[in-house]
Order: structure tokens, then sequence, then C-alpha cells
């Protein structure tokens, strides 16, 4: 996955998808991890992402129905 991609090369998870994109001075930043496209994707599918910890992150949107979706990444 992207995220993990990011965290693998600098040691960190990004602080918002945008991290994903471009590099903001992150040092050890191989990217682009994604394409602007991409992300802005998710932001029209109400895509939230949310740094959980150090090593873990959490993303929701809502499904079909209604239902909102979660998937959290823990090491």
């Amino acid at each position: 996955m992207k995220i993990e991609a990011y965290q693998l090369d600098t040691g960190d998870l990004p602080k918002d998808l945008t991290d994903l994109v471009a590099n903001n001075g992150i040092p050890r930043w191989r990217g682009p991890y994604a394409k602007e496209a991409e992300i802005q994707g998710l932001r029209n599918k109400s895509v939230e992402y949310q740094v959980l910890s150090k090593e873990s992150f959490k993303l929701s949107a809502i499904g079909r129905g209604g239902v909102r979706v979660e998937r959290t990444h823990e090491p």
C-alpha cells in the first residue's frame, strides 16, 4: 500500500494524504507515492485518514448504503 511505502522510506506515517503526492521537506522521501487525482478521488468519496500512533493509522469512508467502513492498520 502507498502509505506503508511512504513509511518504509521516511520512517514515519504521512501527516496527511497529500504527503504521498509531494515532498514537503521530508528527509528520505522517494515519492511520489500517489497521484494528485488519486488523493482527490479519495476526498470526493469522503475518505478520512487518521494517524493513531507512530506505526498505526485508520482509513474510513462512507460505503454503499451509507454504512461507514473502516480499516485500521497496526503493525
